[in-house]
């Protein structure tokens, strides 16, 4: 299993029965590519947290890391990665 699929707001994120997203829409989001390329990323995956709660969920495809507000419910996090990814537009398709 990768890294990042342990943090436990990725790992509930991905396994709700209500999600309509999936690992490969979550990837394409955070990296830009929808799968996992054959010799692996050139770095490690990074979440990393700022103190806004007013952000939605911000991905960096260049250093493959993500931004993810502090502090917030599982459901208030469902809620903004699934607006961040159906909303956030289709650079991965760029």
């Amino acid at each position: 299993m990768h890294v990042f699929l342990t943090h436990p707001f990725i790992l509930l994120f991905l396994s709700e029965d209500t999600s309509e997203i999936n690992l490969n829409q979550l990837l394409a989001f955070w990296t830009g590519a929808d799968t996992i390329p054959p010799l692996g990323f050139h770095k490690k995956l990074e979440i990393k947290f700022v103190e806004d709660p007013a952000l939605l969920p911000v991905a960096h495809t260049c250093d493959l890391s993500l931004e993810l507000s502090r502090g917030e419910t599982p459901e208030e996090f469902h809620r903004k990665m699934e607006l961040a990814i159906t909303c956030g537009g289709e650079f991965h398709l760029a």
